[in-house]
């Protein structure tokens, strides 16, 4: 529509200058706003919580590595979708620069408090997770490098091992495949060595990942962001991952279901300081989180059972009572068993000693079971035979007739040459072409003959029962794992049942602790979104990974929880897809309106070029000096809105002042009585404490810039929250639209005289009904400024702790050598105690200053849209006095 629009603005001659502008900027906005948003979805969770397992079931694809490395789970990778139907990715490398910094660190992690660095595994062993995780990461891109000479070489040397590699910062790469299989051979390549020529991996030289594929949860503007599970060493994978976080539309949080269920799990793995920002930005909502427990395959059915009381259960009861009917049918079956292998066992003997002319009794010894350490299990019976045994035929395989079994037996393979007369029997001597025994007499040789053939028969037979008994007992063994997996999955279900209730109370208990003066009924409409999963079960029904088994759980797609997390996707885009296509369609439907209106009312000019001449010197805007005439539209509209916006913006400085100042102050306070405490909570182990000194208070989980403001901002955050969340517009908005109502009256009431009534009213009606979409809209964007401007001024404070500790950082780590470590805290200590306030009032002035920039952030804003909207009210006025050209093309292309 917009191209139609367009091409048939191209045809029509538009001689006001204001107009063309105005449209124009309309269309160029329409055609290049993007139709479908990208909704960013941080997932978030600690290592190990299964996230890369989850979103591969989520894109229905194995894309994102799985290998439990830490190299997967140290880069912010982003998943979002594209038409084709190809993989690509793009892979962006870090800066020379930071990679020296971050060698510059490692290097020194290495090093002890003596100032010796570790020489073999042994020794590196004994230090901690800081000095390991250096050596990893140095190690893994130089794998050539000798542990016992880091001590005497510089970052420079270093580098030099792999200049190739080296190489790779500074740039982006990528690639596009067709398949899963082979995006997994080319991220190898990232993840592991290089061939022999360069060697090294590339992980610790990875900025971000972004990958591109044609998964349908993502079809409708989900973006994921998978970020790392822990804080990374590297500090500008850091700031990417705070990045995403700052501008993340929706946030997940995952973890192990036998974590989440736990006294208190939802609040401990979104941590005190998280809900603060969270808070602060307004996200910390039932609307903005979601929780997913995984790995709900990982099933303890008795441990379940008991912790929730369900033995009483009716369907766990009759799942219970299958199983146990199953059991008593495979003990009796082995018992039935046990017995038919001792019958077989006797026959063979029998009809060994009948073959052999030996005495056997005329009935089988009574079947006596012996006792077994453990229940017996059917399986395939060992017994011996004669040597001539092996060249018999007669188990049968497929449970054939007597009749068969007899045929069998009495056919018989060809005798040798010499022995041309006979032939063998099963056991025993030769046995004559007429039946008869060649070793008997006459007498002995029909009776001999007919007992063999009998025991040979009942042989069969039993052989045959036995083989039955092996497939009953492979029916049984079915049966249990189907009756012990629908148990599995009965407790599962549970598990997530009681799991999705505690983390919805957890999750509103945390909220209301965060508030302040809020009843507790005002929390009882919050329902967080939990879903309980499993991929791994979903994986294997629906075969994305090949050889990995049969599912241990579940039977049925939706009680893996992958299908609902899909639909969550969409569902989650759901309103701002809504929001983005209103704005567009609205903002498209009053560029038509306008044009509309133009083309309608063209004709209801003064008839006079005079009269035109004259409303025209009063009302519009002079474009070619860029002044206005005394009485000009855009003119007096801007100053009246312009006098509002100084209104509103006095009243938003006034607002914020007294909505924070007050906790600012008591937030000063807790902060700085509880500074030294925290600093000391980090002094063991002492090689975390120089891991966070060298990282200037930031390293893996561990923050101590933020752990120092917490008090502080857990003070000031539901404050600064109510504050931004008050209604600033609204007087503002009405004050507009009553400022145009006046206008629009004085100039009807003025044109009337000149113009008439009937000329005068349409292009009012339309301008009026025009403005008020105008004006909604423009406070929709203002709202936006000061939502990115909220964001902004909620992390200003971390920044200034960092700096106003930055001297002391430096001083402590001047300290070296034996019992430098207890010098660098004792320093550290007395420094905080010493600057504390100032630590502090750096941080609230920090939140001022934000404030204050919002309140210049509005005031830049609304003068730009007021001064905008000015100008489209005497442009859609101006079609009472414009001149157009009257040909018959014009006409015609107005009419189209």
């Amino acid at each position: 529509m917009v191209k139609v629009v367009s091409d048939r603005m191209k045809k029509m001659t538009i001689g006001n200058d204001m107009r063309r502008e105005d449209w124009q900027n309309e269309l160029e906005f329409l055609e290049t706003e993007e139709p479908l948003p990208p909704i960013l979805i941080a997932v978030c969770g600690a290592t190990g919580a299964g996230k890369s397992s989850v979103l591969n079931a989520i894109l229905q694809d194995n894309i994102v590595p799985t290998s439990g490395m830490r190299a997967c789970t140290a880069v912010v990778t982003k998943i979002s979708y594209h038409k084709k139907r190809r993989i690509c990715a793009t892979i962006n490398f870090l800066t020379k620069e930071d990679w020296r910094k971050e060698l510059e660190v490692l290097l020194k992690d290495l090093t002890s408090e003596d100032g010796s660095v570790p020489t073999n595994d042994s020794e590196l062993a004994m230090l901690s997770l800081p000095a390991q995780v250096a050596w990893e990461r140095i190690h893994a891109v130089y794998p050539t490098i000798e542990m016992g000479k880091l001590k005497v070489m510089s970052v420079q040397q270093i580098i030099d091992l792999n200049l190739g590699i080296f190489t790779k910062l500074d740039t982006v790469e990528e690639f596009e495949v067709k398949t899963s299989d082979k995006f997994t051979e080319q991220v190898d390549q990232y993840i592991n060595s290089l061939d022999d020529a360069e060697g090294g991996a590339l992980w610790p030289l990875i900025r971000e990942v972004h990958i591109r594929c044609h998964a349908d949860a993502l079809s409708s503007g989900a973006v994921l962001v998978d970020l790392p599970g822990i804080a990374d060493a590297n500090a500008a994978r850091n700031n990417v991952a705070a990045g995403y976080m700052k501008e993340a539309h929706r946030i997940w949080i995952v973890a192990p279901i036998t974590r989440a269920v736990d006294d208190g799990a939802a609040q401990k793995l979104l941590g005190d300081m998280f809900k603060t920002q969270l808070l602060s930005d307004r996200r910390y909502n039932s609307q903005c989180i979601t929780f997913i427990a995984s790995k709900n395959d990982d099933v303890s059915c008795k441990e379940i059972i008991t912790a929730l009381k369900l033995r009483k259960d009716p369907a766990l009861i009759a799942i219970d009572a299958r199983i146990s009917d199953i059991e008593t049918k495979k003990k009796d079956l082995d018992r039935r068993y046990l017995k038919k292998q001792a019958d077989i066992t006797a026959l063979e003997a029998e009809l060994k000693a009948v073959s052999t002319d030996q005495q056997v009794p005329l009935q089988p010894p009574a079947f006596q079971p012996k006792k077994r350490k453990k229940p017996a299990q059917v399986g395939p019976r060992k017994r011996r035979r004669a040597a001539s045994d092996s060249s018999s035929g007669s188990e049968s395989d497929d449970g054939s007739s007597d009749e068969d079994i007899r045929s069998d037996t009495e056919s018989v393979p060809e005798a040798p040459p010499e022995t041309s007369t006979s032939q063998t029997t099963r056991f025993g001597p030769p046995i004559n072409t007429d039946g008869t025994d060649s070793s008997c007499t006459m007498d002995q040789q029909p009776s001999k003959h007919l007992r063999i053939r009998a025991l040979q028969r009942k042989l069969d037979e039993a052989n045959r029962e036995e083989k039955e008994m092996l497939g009953d007992r492979a029916t049984l063994e079915r049966q249990a794992l189907v009756a012990q997996r629908d148990k599995n999955a009965f407790c599962s279900l549970a598990r997530s049942k009681h799991a999705q209730a505690t983390l919805k109370g957890q999750f509103r208990t945390g909220l209301q602790e965060l508030h302040d003066k809020v009843t507790p009924d005002s929390f009882e409409s919050i329902d967080l979104p939990v879903f309980t999963i499993s991929s791994r079960d979903y994986v294997r029904l629906t075969k994305q990974v090949v050889g990995d088994g049969e599912p241990v759980c579940f039977t049925d797609l939706e009680d893996t929880g992958i299908p609902a997390l899909q639909r969550w996707c969409h569902d989650l885009t759901q309103p701002f897809r809504e929001q983005a296509a209103l704005r567009y369609l609205s903002r498209l439907g009053s560029l038509a309106l306008r044009i509309r209106t133009w083309v309608e009312n063209i004709d209801a000019r003064p008839d006079t070029a005079e009269t035109r001449r004259q409303i025209r010197n009063k009302y519009q805007t002079d474009r070619s000096t860029g002044k206005r005439t005394k009485s000009g539209i855009a003119l007096q509209l801007s100053k009246e809105f312009t006098e509002q916006v100084v209104k509103c913006t006095e009243q938003m400085e006034k607002t914020f002042k007294e909505g924070i100042e007050a906790s600012c102050q008591v937030g000063v306070q807790k902060a700085s009585n509880g500074a030294v405490g925290t600093v000391e909570s980090l002094f063991k182990p002492w090689q975390t404490w120089k891991a966070v000194l060298r990282r200037r208070g930031d390293w893996e989980r561990h923050n101590l810039n933020q752990m120092l403001l917490q008090p502080f901002m857990q003070e000031v955050a539901s404050s600064f929250a109510k504050t931004l969340e008050i209604e600033m517009f609204t007087q503002f908005k009405y004050h507009v639209r009553v400022a145009i109502y006046v206008f629009l009256q004085d100039f009807e009431n003025t044109a009337n005289d000149k113009i008439g009534t009937a000329r005068v009213s349409g292009p009012l009606r339309a301008c009026q009904k025009l403005t008020n979409k105008l004006i909604d809209e423009m406070i929709s964007r203002v709202e936006n400024t000061v939502q990115r401007g909220r964001s902004d001024t909620s992390r200003t404070a971390a920044p200034c702790i960092k700096a106003k500790l930055e001297d002391a950082y430096t001083i402590a780590l001047e300290e070296t050598g034996t019992g430098s470590v207890s010098r660098q805290q004792n320093f550290f200590k007395t420094y905080v105690e010493r600057h504390k306030q100032d630590i502090f009032e750096s941080a609230a002035s920090a939140i001022r200053t934000g404030l204050a920039g919002i309140v210049q952030s509005v005031d830049h804003k609304l003068r730009t849209e007021v001064d905008a909207l000015a100008k489209k009210v005497e442009v859609d006025l101006a079609v009472l006095w414009e001149e157009v050209h009257e040909t018959d093309d014009e006409s015609e292309a107005r009419r189209q």
